[in-house]
């Protein structure tokens, strides 16, 4: 004779649908990823309980967990698709046969109401009387109005029929099973916590500056831009802003080896624009490209106490990952748009220092370098600049943690003006037997501060050309800068023939690196990322200090020394992406 299980044993089974019984407390986004909380209030028996919970979204993945409160025990959980319900044929047929009819009616109401308009545009043909127009308009207005509220009518209908011929288990496949032992019948309260993907945040930031101070504050916006597709609606939730990304493949990088194998390449040969044969050294480069460029191109000139939001306060800090929960509670549908959380509104210090490149560009470059002195960490991304109330130009800001230093480019500062005068050019030539051609360039910059405030920190960029040949030789006038002391160069004031590029300048005698060219102004070669140069590469920099309502004048002349039939073909390097490149030559 068979024995009958305890009934302690026999599986007590609860059932939930997941949209109707449970409700989501709890949602803890990253970026590209949620993990929701869903509470479940169930009553369990004495003895294994099975909860079948359903309507779970399609893409949860295997970090699902149960966490519950009352006196049981948690066994057991898995996740199976959803089993499709028996269907019934002749229910397919009539919801099938009932979507048909409805959606003739509605093509029907279409077609009168198209009747309709037609009508109206033909009724200035027919010959009527002009009394009856009013009574005309008026039987449309009725009749049109009437037509529409059938169609809204009809199109609710439809989408009433659609969902009806969609099961449930098609739009959210999942259940999860949770087997649980209950010492004592009574009410519990389970947790189902689960990630999804299709959610995320990303930052963005309103950068405020006041100039008209003396301090000149450095204000930013920290805001959340948070949108959700995960199937299911966050309807008065608890939100936490994590910063992290989770990496999913934690595997360790190798490193490979390198081998370097002779390859015979053909020197490429550069064109160049010249009326006469000269002599001239290769120049080759990988990538190569070439553009006319002219000495007297001259750009054109570009013109030129709120409510307080509610902040969210750091939860947890641990280098570049930080969490922040979101005041109160939030409330975000499923679906596309995206919604906006204020984290915080920060003062950080900031130094402002301006770049003027009149060669390229007229306009003065505003730049900040900022530190984070907040318990905020910043994310990346796109930020909005606003200097005294106007929007000047979107920037980004990187990745930034608590203390650390970052530059941030402002865009261009329209209250300062900037001017360039045109290429001056003088020829002369010397010597009897070898005859030499000096031509004499020179133009001026000038900077014009329309502030009420001292504008520090500025400086003007420039070049002269530097030789690729030893019969050409550029000397420098204006600023009198000398060229840094090297083995290959002892004496002061000498030509100095570069080992790998082969160029010859010359400048006028100076003891300093940092000259003085006039009051406020000062002059040095530069170097690469703005740090002091050996003048090898002929670039220039004046740092300037403009009086408010003033202006500071620079100017900039050098020499360049050949033999009278030689030709000079001018090539422009261009530093892209690390990466250099010749443009085009042009002839002298």
């Amino acid at each position: 004779m068979s024995q009958e299980p305890s009934p302690e044993f026999v599986p007590h089974v609860i059932e939930l649908t997941s949209a109707t019984d449970g409700k989501i407390v709890k949602v803890h986004l990253s970026p590209g990823r949620a993990e929701v909380t869903r509470v479940y209030t169930l009553a369990l028996e004495i003895g294994v309980n099975q909860i079948k919970i359903s309507g779970l979204p399609e893409e949860i993945d295997d970090t699902i967990r149960v966490e519950g409160r009352g006196d049981a025990t948690i066994h057991d959980v898995s996740v199976t698709p959803t089993p499709l319900a028996p269907s019934n044929p002749a229910t397919e047929r009539a919801v099938a046969r009932e979507y048909r009819s409805a959606e003739n009616e509605a093509r029907r109401y279409k077609d009168a109401s198209f009747f309709l308009e037609n009508f109206l545009r033909k009724v200035e043909l027919v010959p009527c009387d002009h009394a009856q127009i009013p009574m005309i308009l008026r039987t449309y207005e009725h009749a049109s109005s009437k037509l529409d509220n059938r169609l809204i009518y009809m199109e609710e209908e439809l989408e009433k029929l659609r969902l009806r011929r969609t099961p449930l288990s098609d739009l959210m496949p999942l259940t999860a099973t949770v087997v649980m032992f209950a010492e004592h019948a009574g009410e519990a309260e389970i947790a189902l916590v689960y990630a999804v993907p299709n959610a995320s945040w990303n930052a963005t930031y309103d950068i405020r500056i006041d100039m008209k101070s003396e301090d000149a504050p450095f204000s930013i916006r920290y805001k959340a831009v948070i949108s959700q597709r995960t199937g299911e609606n966050w309807d008065g939730v608890q939100l936490t802003l994590d910063t992290f990304t989770p990496k999913l493949d934690t595997g360790v990088p190798s490193l490979g080896l390198c081998r370097l194998t002779p390859v015979m390449v053909q020197p490429a040969q550069p064109r160049q624009c010249s009326r006469e044969r000269s002599p001239r050294r290769d120049v080759v480069c990988n990538s190569e490209r070439y553009r006319a460029r002219s000495r007297s191109y001259t750009p054109p000139h570009r013109p030129p106490r709120s409510m307080p939001h509610a902040t969210v306060p750091v939860s947890g800090f641990g280098g570049l990952n930080a969490t922040y929960d979101v005041p109160g509670l939030i409330s975000i549908p499923n679906e596309a748009q995206a919604h906006i959380v204020t984290i915080a509104e920060l003062e950080l210090d900031a130094s402002f220092s301006w770049l003027v490149v009149p060669k390229l560009d007229l306009s003065a470059h505003l730049k900040a370098q900022v530190k984070n002195v907040s318990e905020y960490t910043l994310v990346a991304g796109p930020t909005n600049v606003y200097i005294d109330g106007s929007f000047v130009a979107r920037s980004r800001i990187p990745d930034v943690s608590p203390q650390e230093s970052f530059e941030c480019s402002l865009g261009v500062d329209p209250s300062i003006r900037v001017t360039y005068t045109p290429l001056s050019k003088k020829v002369s030539s010397s010597g009897l037997i070898n005859k030499t051609a000096t031509t004499a360039y020179s133009r001026q910059a000038t900077i014009w501060n329309t502030k009420s405030i001292v504008i520090e920190n500025l400086k003007i960029l420039d070049r002269i050309p530097i030789s690729e040949d030893s019969q050409i030789v550029v000397k420098l006038i204006k600023p009198a800068l000398s060229l840094s002391e090297s083995p290959q160069s002892p004496s002061e004031n000498r030509g100095i023939l570069d080992n790998a590029g082969g160029y010859q300048l010359k400048t006028a005698k100076s003891s300093s690196t940092l000259l003085r060219v006039a009051e406020n102004v000062s002059a040095q070669w530069e170097g690469e990322d703005g740090e002091e140069g050996t003048g090898k590469d002929g670039r220039i920099s004046w740092l300037c200090t403009v009086p408010p309502q003033g202006k500071v004048s620079v100017n900039l002349q050098w020499e360049e020394s050949t033999p009278v039939d030689m030709m000079l073909a001018e090539f422009e390097i261009v530093r892209c992406c690390s990466i250099i490149k010749f443009n085009a030559a042009t002839a002298r």
